[in-house]
């Protein structure tokens, strides 16, 4: 059965606020009666679409006789034990970047044979600055080449057991994942473009990152710093590649070859996007497209939902109010919102065509986002899909704005899917913190919360919930913050 829904989506309330600075403490009300709302949910929605920080005594509020300001403006979530890619690596850029890379052939272009013994330089611990970091050059024998990548494993983390130590990865792994990057690489390059000029092979390290064995979050990474010439600061290994963490790719061999797609994504934003147009893509940017190619590659992979990045959502749903859409505070957090925002937008504005325009345009950040939907003729830009972004998390009809549709499309022969999935039907809950919740945290509607840049709130009450009569009035307290939006969302 097909549930209707009748939304009132359009009623976006562009509230004005009376910018005189001698009346900053006046507060202005204005009450709205809703109809056709009997057995219906009433949501508000507070919208920050700037990259200003908005306090939580300038969002306004629903006028209950009782206000309550949850004013914590410093708050910075902590870092969650899940697995992440290391974002200081995606920082180490050579100096400069618009020569990085050099007409004269480096070690990336040479042929290499099974057993061949190549050196790399690693970063023996998880820098926070590059002062702090300890570099070791290792051995790393070539244990398996395909059509499109070399695999290297020094010896301390390789067995060739069918029962490898916890920290080793064994010939089968490396071949299986040999097999899955050569499958994955014509549909990535596909929508992305090539990580070099030439398209040789990429070479994979697989090593333990940050010597941190059965501890590690980092399940791989990749840094530009390789694409430059080897200097006493950045130690490039000068080619082409990435790392991936022996124990995490031995224990979650599956969600390995989710991260080969993340990670060459990374190298083909930095090699087009910075390389090739001297841009510099935000971290938040090239993320949401690392987790969108591997959404879009989930099906084709067999990837079930706890190994991709719709397994993150719970950590959306549980604090998607402490990380804006466009900022990066390198925690779950800051993976679950913007996945969020880009399994919205590649749902619901163009699908695989959307992200391939995305992905191959000369500009970065939100300016990119806006290129590609011009480029489909959406008369849309970045910050008017951000105004619609919380219907996709309200609704669950499929012909209107949502995460709960699918999208499976071809391009130049290849099929890309995108999933249907119902946020409403995933956990509120971070691990360890799940108390059997599902959906995105609401707060009260008398309760307001610090709303950081390009982010958002959402409130109901309980006497919203399953309205009883035919119409309802709601009385607003006008945010003293011109720019925050108000929507009422009602299903």
């Amino acid at each position: 059965m097909k549930k209707l829904i009748i939304p009132i989506t359009a009623f976006l309330l562009m509230i004005s606020c009376n910018i005189d600075a001698n009346n900053d403490n006046k507060e202005e009300t204005i009450t709205k009666t809703l109809t056709n709302t009997r057995n219906k949910t009433l949501y508000l929605v507070k919208m920050n679409p700037t990259s200003k920080f908005v306090s939580a005594n300038n969002s306004g509020y629903v006028n209950l006789g009782t206000n309550y300001s949850i004013d914590n403006e410093n708050y910075m979530p902590q870092n969650d034990a899940d697995f992440t890619d290391t974002h200081f690596a995606l920082t180490l850029y050579p100096k400069q970047i618009s020569s990085v890379f050099k007409k004269t052939r480096s070690p990336d272009y040479m042929q290499y044979d099974i057993g061949d013994i190549k050196k790399f330089w690693i970063m023996k611990n998880e820098p926070l600055t590059i002062q702090n970091i300890e570099w070791e050059e290792i051995s790393a024998i070539l244990r398996t080449k395909s059509k499109f990548c070399n695999i290297w494993v020094p010896d301390e983390y390789w067995s060739n057991s069918t029962r490898p130590t916890s920290n080793s990865v064994s010939a089968s792994i490396v071949a299986e994942l040999a097999e899955k990057f050569d499958s994955i690489y014509p549909r990535v390059t596909n929508i992305f473009g090539y990580a070099n000029d030439e398209g040789f092979p990429i070479n994979i390290l697989i090593f333990d990152i940050y010597s941190d064995y059965m501890q590690g979050t980092t399940f791989g990474y990749f840094t530009p710093k390789d694409y430059g010439e080897y200097d006493e600061i950045y130690h490039s290994n000068e080619c082409c590649m990435f790392y991936l963490d022996a124990f995490l790719t031995r224990r979650y061999t599956p969600m390995s070859y989710s991260t080969l797609a993340h990670e060459f994504q990374h190298m083909i934003n930095y090699y087009n996007k910075t390389i090739l147009n001297n841009k510099i893509s935000e971290t938040w940017f090239t993320e949401m497209l690392s987790m969108l190619c591997e959404d879009m590659l989930q099906t084709f992979l067999g990837i079930n939902d706890e190994d991709s990045p719709i397994g993150r959502l719970p950590y959306f749903n549980y604090g998607y109010y402490r990380n804006g859409v466009t900022e990066w505070q390198s925690s779950q957090y800051s993976y679950a919102c913007t996945y969020a925002f880009g399994a919205y937008l590649v749902r619901n504005f163009g699908g695989i065509k959307l992200l391939n325009e995305i992905g191959k345009n000369k500009e970065t950040n939100k300016e990119s986002i806006t290129l590609a939907l011009k480029a489909l003729n959406y008369n849309e830009t970045f910050d008017s899909v951000f105004l619609k972004f919380t219907e996709a998390l309200i609704y669950e009809d499929s012909n209107m704005l949502t995460f709960n549709k699918n999208s499976t499309e071809k391009l130049n022969g290849y099929e890309y899917t995108f999933k249907a999935f119902n946020i409403w039907e995933i956990e509120n809950g971070s691990i360890g913190f799940y108390m059997g919740i599902k959906g995105p945290y609401c707060f009260l509607t008398n309760q307001s919360y610090p709303i950081r840049p390009y982010c958002f709130t959402i409130h109901t009450q309980e006497s919203w919930q399953n309205i009883e009569t035919n119409t309802l009035t709601v009385s607003i307290t006008k945010p003293k913050n011109c720019d925050i939006k108000y929507q009422l969302l009602l299903k």
